[in-house]
Formats: C-alpha cells, sequence, structure tokens
C-alpha cells in the first residue's frame, strides 16, 4: 500500500509540474499561437460519452467538460454500470468530477488527471460486485493517458484510471465527443 501512495503522490507531483512549467516550455520560440495548435481556447465547452470508466466506475456516461486553459480541463459526469450473477442483479450510477492537465499547443497530448467519485449501489449489498464495489461509497482516482481536439471540435481521449480504493482498483478508459465555440 505504502508503494501506491508514493505513486500516486509522485504522480500527482508531475501533474502540478506539468500544470506550472508546460505553458513557460511551450509558448517560447513559437512562430504561431497555442490555439492556433491546439484549438481548445476557441472551442473550449463539450459533451463526451464515456465509453468506458469516465467516471469511474462505469461502461457508458454522459460528461461535460470546460477547457479553463490550453492546459487545464475541468470535467463532471455521470456513468452506469449494471451487472447480472444468477438471479442476483446489482447496478451503480457513478458521479464524477475531475481536472486534467494537457500540454499547451498539442492537439494531441499526453494527459495527467485528478478525479473524485460518488458511486451509488443498487441491488442487495455484498452480493453482486459492480466494478469492484459491492456497496455505496466514494473514491479518488488518478488518470494518464492522451486526448485529441481536432480544429472542428472532434474529441478523443483514452487512457488509465487508477483508484486510491483498493476495492475498484485500475481500469481503461475511453470517451467520444465534441467541443464547441461559443465566440461566433
Amino acid at each position: 500500500m505504502n508503494t501506491q501512495r508514493y505513486f500516486f503522490g509522485a504522480l500527482l507531483g508531475l501533474a502540478t509540474l506539468i500544470g506550472l512549467w508546460a505553458p513557460a516550455i511551450a509558448y517560447a520560440n513559437q512562430s504561431v499561437t497555442s490555439d492556433e495548435m491546439s484549438h481548445r481556447m476557441s472551442s473550449r465547452l463539450g459533451v463526451y460519452t464515456g465509453v468506458f470508466n469516465d467516471p469511474a466506475p462505469s461502461i457508458l456516461s454522459l460528461n461535460a467538460a470546460y477547457n479553463l486553459t490550453d492546459y487545464m480541463r475541468l470535467t463532471a459526469g455521470v456513468g452506469r454500470l449494471s451487472v447480472s450473477v444468477l438471479d442476483a442483479q446489482a447496478s451503480v450510477t457513478t458521479l464524477g468530477v475531475g481536472a486534467k492537465a494537457m500540454v499547451p499547443g498539442w492537439s494531441l497530448t499526453p494527459t495527467l488527471g485528478v478525479h473524485g467519485a460518488t458511486v451509488i449501489y443498487s441491488g442487495t449489498s455484498g452480493m453482486v460486485s459492480v466494478g469492484g464495489v459491492n456497496g455505496s461509497t466514494t473514491h479518488l482516482y488518478v488518470s494518464a493517458g492522451f486526448d485529441w481536439q481536432a480544429k472542428n471540435g472532434f474529441n478523443l481521449g483514452m487512457g488509465v484510471n487508477q483508484s486510491l480504493n483498493s476495492q475498484i482498483g485500475t481500469s481503461t478508459y475511453l470517451s467520444l465527443g465534441w467541443f464547441f465555440d461559443l465566440s461566433s
């Protein structure tokens, strides 16, 4: 468990460093603006579907996102996951919020994120595990992956989540969506 805490502390520290230093590095000696390259500042508000674990745990979700800066995105979403085992059925509804750090100026960028989620369990508690949980809970998790936002607003994201709750553990995520230019 101590190794996990050190790993997540290091990951959170790295995300903080990227958020603080990446703007200065990305803007140095550029002949075009960061917005012309990444498109995150011209299309700031987005909606996307999490096909897997965005927020975690879920199999399908609906999310909203806002590009606060060229290197920071805020997210909020709701997801659902159901399981049937013999005669027992259970499902979870996950409400999540988070923040992702990205490299400014890059349309295809690595991401590091910190997220929180409330997992609402429905079914006979303890009978069936859904996404690693068998009762309602809250958890924090970190993410590492890639994100691509095209000039027309199309968005694709994928990566890995690591929950600080050992029951939920590690999961992959995939998201597809669209960001909108609200200035016109």
